[in-house]
Parts: C-alpha cells; structure tokens; sequence
C-alpha cells in the first residue's frame, strides 16, 4: 500500500517537512481551512495496518519524520501531515512458551524484511539497502503512463503500490499478475 500509514493524520499538527515552501505557507496564512483540505490528498489509506494485512497487503510503504519542533527524538509516519507515532516491537515478557514457541515466534518475526533507504542503516544484517528492491514511482496520475510501468518480471515491476487498497480486491489483482508471467513461459520455444 503506498502511504501505507495514512489512514489517520493530525490536521493540528505542523505541517511536514516532506512539503515544498509554498504549501507550508498556504497553511501558515490559512492554517486549519488549508490543513483540512491537504488532510483530503495526504491519507491515502482509510484501512490501519491491521486490516491492510487482512486485506492481504504485504508491503507497506513507510514514510517517516521527526517533528523539526519538538523536542526528543520521537518518529512519525508522514504525508504531507503527521500521523500516527512508529510503532516498536519490544518483545519482554514471555508466558507458557517453551523453545518450540520461541523459535515458531522468531520464524515469524524473520518473516518481517526490512528495506532501509539511507546508509544509517549499512552494515546492520537485519536491514537491506534501499537499492536491493527497486520500487519505482511512477509519478503520474495518466493511465497510459502508468501502464507503460506494469511489466512484471525481469526488468520490470517488482513493488506495486496503490491508494485506497480496499476499493478493489488489490492484493490478488496484484497476485495474478504472477500468473501472467508463468503463462509467458510456459508458451516460449525452450
């Protein structure tokens, strides 16, 4: 899902610091009149996380920022708006689990791969590089263009990322288009 965590943003929060100069000023000299009309272009998403992954999404595009004016160190995920703070997965207390519990759990848990798109991040082994899975913007909202970007395979699109998953049955859409390229292969002369 593109915008993954924008189901939610705080129209009295600051502006982003992802906005160009003269969106920040539009909301200073307009303040909650503009701020509610970019609420319209930054949630993205209407399903949380949870119903995102029960709708079969797994890929989650994450965009992140600290508030340039508060103090500390916390994150936010980020569109135009802040939203929602990150979320931290600290695992402390287990209850009625023996090894077999704990191995199921870090299975799942490796399950999880992590693209981190800033060099903070090299050389910790839990974290791929950014360029490892391109995933191209296609920056348009012409149907013919966007088009030209859905060949799968070799050379083509790895990452499909949409607005608003749950107004069509997304994840298989997206799914079958594997299909596809079986098909190709299986009718080339070998």
């Amino acid at each position: 899902s593109h915008d993954s965590f924008t189901f939610w943003v705080d129209v009295h929060a600051p502006v982003g610091p992802d906005q160009k100069a003269y969106v920040k000023y539009l909301a200073t000299m307009f303040s909650v009149l503009a701020k509610k009309v970019m609420v319209k272009w930054s949630m993205t998403q209407n399903l949380t996380f949870r119903e995102q992954l029960d709708a079969g999404i797994r890929y989650f595009d994450l965009r992140v920022s600290s508030k340039p004016s508060e103090p500390g160190s916390e994150i936010y995920f980020i569109h135009g708006l802040f939203g929602h703070k990150v979320v931290f997965l600290d695992f402390n207390h287990y209850y009625a689990m023996d090894a077999e519990h704990h191995v199921y759990l870090i299975h799942m848990l490796q399950q999880v791969i992590v693209f981190y798109h800033h060099p903070s991040a090299q050389g910790i082994p839990v974290m791929w590089p950014g360029n490892k899975i391109p995933a191209p913007w296609a920056n348009t909202t012409e149907p013919n263009k966007l088009i030209q970007t859905q060949r799968p395979g070799k050379d083509g699109v790895n990452i499909i990322t949409s607005d608003f998953v749950e107004l069509t049955d997304f994840a298989n859409i997206v799914i079958k288009l594997n299909n596809v390229l079986l098909s190709e292969s299986e009718c080339k002369p070998r």
